[in-house]
């Protein structure tokens, strides 16, 4: 600790971090107010950003799991992705990856 006070870099690294992740905990917060496609668009967004694979996303939680964070059910998960997919915003190839193929479309259904 007393390293981190005199190490000014490595405050502002923290800073930095504390802020992207309030600022993340902020955005989530306000998305539960949003209707279910909305919350599971910007769930989409958020792990794209957050993995920076070329719209590509490998999903670190079940459909169930989703579902809890963003305070739906399963099966309402479930019915979005597949009407994402149905409109080619997304494309579901494995059970816990999906990829992003229009994002400006999978923005117009609200992130």
């Amino acid at each position: 600790m007393a390293r981190a006070i005199t190490e000014v870099a490595i405050v502002s690294e923290l800073f930095a971090l504390t802020d992207l992740e309030l600022q993340r905990a902020h955005r989530h917060n306000l998305r539960l107010l949003r209707s279910a496609q909305e919350r599971i668009v910007g769930f989409l967004l958020d792990m794209e950003e957050r993995q920076a694979n070329d719209y590509e996303i490998d999903l670190p939680m079940t459909r169930g799991d989703i579902a809890d964070y963003l305070g739906l059910t399963t099966e309402t998960v479930s019915r979005v992705l597949w009407k994402l997919e149905s409109v080619s915003a997304i494309a579901i190839p494995k059970r816990r990856r999906v990829v992003l193929r229009n994002v400006p479309l999978l923005q117009s259904f609200g992130a």
